[in-house]
C-alpha cells in the first residue's frame, strides 16, 4: 500500500514540473523570444587630409582606423552587454570579416543590408560612420594622428551609428554627434569617447 502510495506520489509530481520547466524557459530561449545576433560591419573612416598626403597613405591609414574601430565597437558593446545583463549575441570582428571577404564585399561586390545579414546569419547590423575633417596641422599633423596615436590641433568630429534590421535592410537605431577633438587625443580616444556617450541611447542597454 505505502508503494503505491509514494508511486503515485513521484507521478504526480513529476507531472507538475514538466509545464513550469517550459515556460520559465520559452521566453529566453523559445523560437518566439530569439537572442537577437549581431555583426559589426568594418566602420567607414574618412579623413580630410593635407594635399601632400597621397591617395595611396590616405587609403592606408583609413583602412588601419577601420579595423582599429571595428575592434573598439566590439570591445564596448562586450562591456555593455555583461553590465547591463543584455541578451546579446555579437560575432567576432575576425568571423565577421573572414566571411565578408569569402562574399568580395572588400572588392566592391554591391550587397543589400540584408543580403549581408543573411549572409552574415545574424538578424542585427551595426554600422559606422566616421570622419574627421582637418585633422592636425598639415602632413606631420595627419600622419601622427593615426601613426603615433596624437591628433594635434582642433579638428571636427562627427560619428555615426546605425542599427540595421535584417527585415528589408530598415535602420531602427540611428545615432549621430559631432564635437571638436581635443589637443593630443588620439583617434582612439575620439571614438571611445563617443561611444560613452552613446552608451545612454544604445537600444541593447536600456535599462
Amino acid at each position: 500500500m505505502y508503494r503505491f502510495l509514494l508511486l503515485l506520489l513521484l507521478v504526480l509530481l513529476s507531472g507538475v514540473g514538466t509545464p513550469l520547466c517550459a515556460q520559465l524557459e520559452a521566453p529566453h530561449y523559445g523560437a518566439a523570444y530569439p537572442v537577437p545576433r549581431l555583426a559589426i560591419l568594418p566602420p567607414a573612416v574618412e579623413w580630410e587630409a593635407p594635399r601632400r598626403v597621397s591617395p595611396v597613405e590616405k587609403a592606408t591609414e583609413e583602412s588601419l582606423l577601420s579595423s582599429d574601430y571595428q575592434g573598439i565597437l566590439f570591445e564596448w558593446l562586450a562591456h555593455w552587454k555583461k553590465r547591463r545583463h543584455a541578451e546579446l549575441l555579437v560575432q567576432a570582428p575576425d568571423r565577421t570579416n573572414q566571411r565578408l571577404e569569402a562574399l568580395g564585399y572588400f572588392d566592391g561586390k554591391p550587397y543589400t543590408d540584408s543580403e549581408l545579414a543573411d549572409s552574415l546569419g545574424v538578424d542585427h547590423l551595426l554600422a559606422a560612420n566616421c570622419r574627421m575633417k582637418r585633422p592636425g596641422n598639415g602632413i606631420w599633423g595627419f600622419l601622427s594622428a593615426t601613426t603615433i596615436g596624437m591628433a594635434i590641433g582642433d579638428s571636427q568630429w562627427t560619428v555615426e551609428l546605425l542599427l540595421i534590421d535584417k527585415t528589408e535592410g530598415q535602420v531602427f537605431w540611428d545615432y549621430r554627434h559631432r564635437t571638436v577633438a581635443l589637443d593630443l587625443e588620439s583617434p582612439v580616444d575620439l571614438l571611445r569617447r563617443e561611444l560613452r556617450r552613446a552608451s545612454k541611447r544604445m537600444p541593447y542597454f536600456e535599462k
